[in-house]
């Protein structure tokens, strides 16, 4: 038997990815649970699905939602999850939505069973997905040596202006480093960089052309600092990187 205050919360709809309306949002500001939004601004909800709809509120008493804004510029770098702390998405109606990792609130999860879930803003199973491993990224992803970063630390903005222009090709820079280890100046590391296209760009195409030469670019300004050596650095389609590459 459910819990009271979850009994409408599967029936609504409410799951991973589910938008809140107006009259919910207000209600949580009004209650402290939230601050104040602007109305180029929401919360969708990303707990996983199971624990939105679970029957007990004692074994899931809470609900994480994202705070979201409506942006009119796309920057390819905050797509597809490459950026760690920011994330732009487009919906299916093409509007792009812009969210901080820093923007997370959890609230008592009773509190949507009275509502139902926006329906004017459709995240699709691949925004759901790309919005799960981004936040995962957030505690999953790799650090370098202070010895590496100090060493790539002068070509930082023009790499980020490189992929800000032409990242939206990418659905992911990979880069693999041959020491973890802090080595010291007269040693260098090695790395590899390998682009990893979306499926639908086409060796000889345009876009392809505009990747290739990003990934040029990157390569040349690393190669470019002392003690950095690029042994390597291609494109691959996603259909082609395996378990295997990324495990490496």
């Amino acid at each position: 038997m459910a819990d009271p205050g979850t009994e409408n919360i599967k029936g609504f709809g409410w799951r991973q990815g589910s938008a809140l309306p107006p009259e919910l949002i207000g209600k949580l500001i009004s209650e402290n649970y939230i601050p104040d939004v602007n109305e180029d601004e929401g919360y969708f909800v990303i707990s996983q699905d199971c624990d939105v709809v679970n029957r007990s509120l004692t074994a899931e008493p809470y609900c994480e939602i994202l705070r979201f804004q409506k942006v009119q510029r796309e920057q390819g770098n905050f797509m597809d999850g490459k950026n760690p702390r920011k994330l732009q998405f487009k919906t299916s109606d093409s509007d792009i939505y812009e969210c901080s990792v820093h923007d997370k609130e959890c609230i008592p999860r009773n509190l949507l069973n009275g509502f139902r879930p926006l329906e004017t803003i459709s995240l699709t199973p691949k925004i759901v997905r790309t919005v799960r491993l981004w936040l995962a990224k957030r505690y999953s992803r790799e650090s370098f040596p202070d010895a590496f970063n100090d060493r790539c630390r002068a070509v930082n903005d023009p790499i980020k202006k490189q992929l800000k222009a032409r990242g939206e090709y990418f659905e992911a820079i990979y880069l693999t480093i041959d020491s973890m280890e802090e080595l010291s100046e007269d040693k260098s590391y090695e790395i590899t960089l390998v682009g990893c296209l979306h499926l639908d760009i086409e060796e000889g195409d345009e876009r392809y052309l505009q990747a290739e030469s990003c990934m040029a670019t990157v390569s040349k300004l690393l190669e470019s600092c002392s003690g950095i050596d690029v042994t390597d650095q291609r494109l691959e389609s996603k259909e082609t990187i395996t378990l295997a590459d990324l495990d490496f």
